[in-house]
């Protein structure tokens, strides 16, 4: 929408007594009739007062004498520069007046305050639109979360999402791990002893911890042992069978400690160095 294609058609006020601006908006969609924010009417009065001779179906966005601005981005462009806002930092493009209006629309999803439909319709844009740009939140809920959120039925909700996956919108699904499901699995410090010949190549093994999710960290320590493994496994006894995962040929690991972890008396914290660290 040309940013200056706003003209005035007066103020109303809503049955709760709020006084509430009408505008006559032309853009992509042709022309309609749309009610902004409710402090657009301060700002529709504060313009009245410094243009005095403005009409009430000039443009809403014009200069004084009521005609038209023939370029607004230039404008909007070194306040964004002065304010260090000019360029998007995840995709480096340059903003404009019409960052506004995503900002509006995101603000407004957001919030919940509003349906798709009705932000649709006060945008003039269609829904597949407001679904591909502003609901991006789905990403957080349930289909039938979806459905009660926007006010459609289930199907429906599911229906949009699967249309959002087609068009390559939602690009996958993750799924969200319940961690109490493995609170019963015993947590082990393994202390390994590695042969000679491992400790002068140790690759392969290096490699095999890496790529072993029971291992949940592992390091190499000086001192009696050469590696110290923080393991999750359903049981102690896996142990065995993990070794031999790690080791087929037994040629690198000489001895091997398993201790099940017991009481935690403290978590992992902050370095006590971070804050000094400028």
């Amino acid at each position: 929408m040309d940013g200056a294609a706003l003209a005035g058609r007066g103020v109303f006020t809503s049955a709760g007594g709020t006084p509430l601006v009408q505008l006559r908006v032309t853009g992509k969609t042709g022309p309609r009739d749309t009610v902004p924010m409710r402090n657009a009417e301060f700002i529709l009065r504060r313009r009245q007062q410094r243009c005095p001779n403005a009409g009430p179906d000039d443009f809403v966005m014009g200069l004084p004498d009521g005609s038209r601005i023939a370029d607004f981005d230039s404008g909007v462009r070194r306040v964004l520069t002065a304010a260090g806002l000019l360029n998007d930092p995840i995709t480096d493009r340059k903003r404009g007046i019409y960052s506004f209006r995503h900002t509006y629309a995101t603000l407004l999803v957001s919030s919940g305050r509003v349906s798709p439909a009705e932000l649709g319709d006060n945008m003039g844009t269609s829904l597949p639109m407001i679904d591909r740009h502003y609901y991006r939140w789905i990403a957080d809920f349930t289909v039938q979360a979806i459905a009660e959120e926007i006010e459609l039925s289930h199907s429906g909700a599911l229906g949009r999402v699967k249309r959002l996956e087609e068009s390559g919108a939602i690009r996958r699904h993750v799924a969200e791990i319940d961690k109490t499901v493995f609170a019963a699995w015993p947590m082990l410090f393994v202390e390994i002893v590695l042969t000679p010949p491992a400790r002068v190549a140790r690759r392969h093994l290096d490699a095999a911890i890496a790529a072993a999710p029971e291992i949940i960290e592992g390091v190499e320590i000086v001192g009696k042992c050469d590696l110290l493994l923080k393991v999750a496994l359903p049981a102690p006894v896996y142990w065995a069978s993990l070794q031999r995962r790690l080791d087929p040929t037994t040629a690198l690991i000489d001895k091997a400690r398993p201790r099940v972890i017991g009481r935690t008396i403290k978590r992992a914290g902050v370095h006590p160095a971070s804050g000094t660290l400028a």
